[in-house]
């Protein structure tokens, strides 16, 4: 959707100039392209203002009280010249029949958050309209005709209202239409033949509606769409060949539904489609035979489902995968091969499932930069198990019960800036485990089990002297509702005599160190400077 004028227009617009004859309440200003703004907002009108208005190009009169526009209004008012025009907010209930007649330059019309209802000629003398918004109005069906008055519009917005019928050839004369919107409305059921006169449709939003089944090729006639919208309702399967048609389809939003099921076939004629997104969902299995159709998918979101199986090779075909977000699932394994040919990964969100081991040849060939494996079961990391991944950036271990981290865990990944290992119950954390990380700016610690003893002493001390972050920073709220940012560190859980302080405390701590360890602490400080 494109960023309308009418808004821009209201922050480029100059101080008020004396040579402009402006309307009664209303304040008048030129645009940067000559244009005059007459700004009418929040000044209790009842109608349009009819003195000197003939000049106007732009008008604002949101937050009034016009509950009425009469037979040939704008004509009356001499508004004609009238390019973009915004009505919110003003009660506004009846249009009467060519009220807008005469109306031939205007292109943008604001009816937002009024009581309008729609019935055939309501649009009459809007021939040249491409931008007509009319959200959170009264609209219960869209009837058949009601739009035939505006040909070119381009830009149909009808998102919250009350619609529960599409008529059908509702849109038949809108063949310029490119954006439809009918979000948040009490739509339940789509036809084939809803959508068969707008063929140019490139965006269609039916998010937030009722809607509980789709048949097959319900869209097959938008040869153009390029971004369908469905999230929000109620639908429990898609069925095969859904998609039908849309060869051009690039992004799917699906998420807040109840789907379990996906068919074969489903993503058959959608070659083109990058963006998946389907969280909040009741899907179970990752299968081979569905997920290979989608050969150039960059985007896959399926948080916050049911899954627990994921089939070798489901994957495989996904050679342009670049984000994929599998959290807050029921996932306790991963299939070894399972991104054998997705070498374009970066972005790998597993948080939130059943995970405890992982095999290190799942990351092989992949070039993930961001790594969440946080609220898993991952009791220890092993030296092997983040070895291929040596474009690794960020990564999320926290909320394991992670007890143990080999020193060599993360030899391999010279290009680390953030490690999260707060939330476990790691009683001490060897310095090694850092040191080969020339790059690393923060580790997050706080919320473990730590033994502030010598051993954890060494540790901090490289830490702070090469000027890592262990600490997080969060913002609270007063009671005067003021936000207030605090710091959390790591804490002592032992012994008895530190628990509960922050690991700070740690510097009081007199230590009978070997030459050799604190000659190798100034050794790694000296050359590791930030």
């Amino acid at each position: 959707m494109h960023i309308r004028s009418a808004i821009l227009l209201l922050f480029i617009c100059s101080d008020i100039t004396a040579s402009i004859v402006c309307p009664k309440l209303c304040k008048c200003s030129y645009s940067e392209d000559n244009k005059i703004f007459a700004e009418c907002s929040n000044s209790s009108i009842t109608h349009l203002p009819l003195d000197r208005a003939k000049i106007i190009n732009m008008m604002t009169v949101n937050f009034n009280n016009i509950t009425t526009l009469r037979t040939r209004e704008f004509q009356n008012a001499e508004l004609l010249k009238l390019e973009i025009l915004m009505l919110r907010n003003n009660g506004l209930r009846i249009i009467q029949r060519n009220a807008f007649l005469g109306m031939k330059n205007l292109i943008d019309l604001d009816l937002n958050d009024n009581l309008i209802s729609l019935y055939p000629g309501i649009f009459n003398g809007l021939d040249e309209l491409t931008y007509l918004s009319l959200r959170n109005n009264k609209i219960f069906i869209l009837e058949k005709h009601v739009l035939q008055d505006i040909p070119k519009i381009k830009e149909l917005v009808l998102s919250s209202n009350f619609i529960v019928e599409i008529e059908k050839e509702a849109f038949k004369y809108l063949s310029n239409l490119t954006y439809l919107n009918v979000r948040h409305n009490l739509i339940n059921q789509i036809n084939k033949i809803d959508f068969q006169d707008i063929s140019h449709l490139e965006i269609l939003d039916l998010g937030e509606n009722n809607i509980t089944k789709l048949e097959e090729a319900s869209f097959e006639n938008l040869i153009k769409l390029k971004e369908l919208k469905l999230d929000g309702n109620l639908l429990t399967s898609l069925a095969p060949c859904m998609f039908e048609g849309l060869s051009k389809l690039q992004r799917v939003r699906l998420d807040k539904n109840n789907i379990r099921v996906i068919f074969p076939d489903t993503f058959k004629s959608t070659k083109r489609l990058e963006v998946f997104l389907m969280w909040k969902n009741k899907l179970t299995t990752l299968s081979r035979e569905i997920w290979s159709e989608l050969h150039y998918a960059t985007d896959i979101v399926l948080r916050d489902n049911k899954i627990s199986t994921w089939e070798p090779n489901s994957f495989w075909n996904m050679k342009e995968l670049t984000l994929l977000d599998l959290g807050t699932n029921y996932l306790e394994s991963i299939p070894a091969d399972v991104f054998l040919n997705v070498t374009k990964l970066h972005n790998l969100n597993l948080s939130n499932n059943k995970i405890s081991t992982l095999d290190p040849n799942i990351f092989n060939n992949t070039r993930i930069t961001h790594l969440n494996l946080s609220g898993n079961k991952i009791l220890s990391l092993g030296p092997d198990v983040l070895k291929y991944l040596k474009n690794l950036e960020k990564i999320w271990i926290s909320e394991n019960g992670l007890t143990y981290i080999h020193p060599n865990a993360f030899v391999n990944n010279h290009k680390l800036k953030e490690i999260f290992l707060d939330n476990n119950k790691l009683t001490t954390i060897n310095k090694n485990l850092f040191t080969s990380l020339t790059t690393l700016t923060s580790v997050e610690l706080f919320n473990n089990s730590f033994i502030c003893d010598c051993n954890l002493k060494v540790t901090w001390t490289w830490l702070n002297m090469n000027n890592l972050r262990t600490s997080m920073k969060i913002m609270m709220q007063n009671k005067a509702r003021s936000s207030l940012s605090t710091t959390i560190e790591p804490t002592c859980a032992a012994p008895n005599e530190l628990k509960g302080r922050e690991w700070s405390v740690l510097s009081e701590i007199k230590c009978e160190e070997p030459t050799e360890t604190i000659e190798n602490v100034s050794e790694f400080s000296d050359g590791n400077e930030r």
